[in-house]
């Protein structure tokens, strides 16, 4: 038995100068937009970690998570955009986030803990302090059989306006891809897919 994928949209955006801390500005400017989520945040610290080279970074996904990079990919090279780099730290963010999910048995961009997907991808090393702005979003969807294949899920988040302006935004230059595989709220063999994308402007 198969279960039709069921794709969420979410996206973070700050600016500089950076305060001490950004969690509490987190919590105190997170907005939610329908299904889905826009926040735009001023002032958070933001930084390059170190970075393993996108072509290993590439081999450490799964190849289906690489399909899906590569399908994201070829799609923006059609409208004109840019080629998005794989980065561990995103992957990071994208893997503990699907896997969170399935653990917990819920399906959205807050986390169990209330964190968000500006929350995680910082705590996985992604968003630092020596940038002078960084901007993330994230899309979700889960389904199993034929549903969980990179291609339908893709093809499922491109035909959601929301979804496929994430994906297609000329904003981003980094990627990273988490799908896990499981039994979800009763069901067997549910994959759970997390895309994050990512951009940083260094000082």
């Amino acid at each position: 038995m198969t279960h039709a994928v069921r794709p969420s949209a979410c996206l973070r955006a700050a600016g500089s100068p950076p305060p001490a801390s950004p969690w509490p500005a987190l919590r105190r400017l997170r907005r939610v937009v329908g299904v889905a989520c826009l926040a735009a945040i001023a002032g958070l610290a933001c930084a390059a970690a170190t970075e393993v080279p996108e072509a290993d970074a590439a081999t450490r996904m799964t190849k289906a998570e690489r399909a899906v990079v590569k399908l994201i990919n070829a799609e923006r090279a059609t409208r004109g955009l840019r080629k998005l780099r794989v980065r561990v730290t995103l992957n990071r963010a994208a893997d503990r986030h699907s896997r969170d999910m399935l653990r917990r048995r819920y399906f959205g961009h807050r986390s169990a803990n209330g964190g968000s997907v500006a929350t995680r991808v910082a705590r996985a090393g992604y968003i630092g302090r020596r940038c002078a702005r960084w901007s993330v979003g994230e899309t979700l969807a889960r389904g199993s059989g034929l549903y969980a294949t990179p291609e339908v899920v893709v093809r499922m988040l491109l035909k959601s306006k929301r979804h496929r302006a994430v994906l297609l935004s000329r904003r981003w230059r980094d990627i990273g891809v988490g799908r896990v595989r499981g039994t979800f709220r009763g069901r067997a063999a549910t994959t759970l897919t997390t895309v994050d994308f990512g951009l940083r402007v260094a000082l």
